[in-house]
């Protein structure tokens, strides 16, 4: 059918065909026109080892940028690197605080671990509800960059 619709079409009249066969939507292909698979995902299937393997890969977008700072005199083009650049920082720190903070209250809550050294039930349940808050704002302002 994709042959024949594109024998109708004409070449380079793709456009049409493209809103044909995906209902005038968002194709979903790579730049090839190579069609989406779960061969994309590049997971390992521990969440920390993922969770790591993303803030490093933050740290090298974060060193790309700042290197193509260096190589450019444009002010129009040092500040969208910048911007670029800032915007990694914040996701790379976004996605470091809950491996720093969910662990040090996690063991610093539990008598198991530091028996009369432990947070008292009240000032472990505050520390949890302040660093839930601290997260969420974190994810939301991560959000709000992505778009």
């Amino acid at each position: 059918m994709t042959r024949r619709l594109r024998e109708i079409a004409g070449p380079g009249n793709d456009s049409h065909l493209t809103q044909l066969l995906y209902g005038g939507g968002v194709a979903f292909t790579n730049s090839a026109g190579v069609p989406w698979t779960a061969a994309y995902v590049d997971t390992i299937g521990d969440p920390m080892c993922d969770l790591r393997s993303n803030i490093a890969a933050e740290a090298r977008a974060k060193i790309t940028y700042e290197r193509l700072i260096n190589c450019t005199d444009d002010p129009g083009l040092r500040e969208a690197l910048g911007f670029l650049m800032t915007r990694e920082v914040s996701h790379q720190l976004g996605l470091q605080l809950p491996c720093a903070v969910v662990p040090l209250l996690w063991f610093t809550t539990r008598r198991a671990y530091l028996g009369c050294n432990a947070f008292r039930a009240t000032t472990g349940i505050a520390l949890w509800a302040i660093a839930a808050f601290i997260i969420a704002i974190n994810f939301w302002l991560a959000y709000r960059l992505a778009l």
